[in-house]
């Protein structure tokens, strides 16, 4: 087995981290866990069009269609 040092060792994780802990048959995976409304406030989207960018979704679905659910 390769020691490689602690994941914390390895800056894989800091103090703090929340970690998921799974088991796949004789291996155990550690990863971070992943907060989606942290990530989904620093995804930046960029439109090079600036007057589409300042409309609005319900002017925007005209311009693309959409179905009105």
């Amino acid at each position: 087995m390769d020691d490689g040092g602690s994941l914390y060792q390895q800056g894989l994780v800091e103090t703090g981290d929340e970690v998921v802990v799974e088991e796949h048959g004789d291996v155990i995976v550690i990863r971070k866990a992943m907060d989606p409304l942290k990530v989904f406030h620093e995804v930046v989207l960029r439109v090079e069009d600036r007057e589409l960018a300042l409309k609005d979704a319900s002017e925007a679905k005209h311009i693309y269609g959409a179905l009105k659910e």
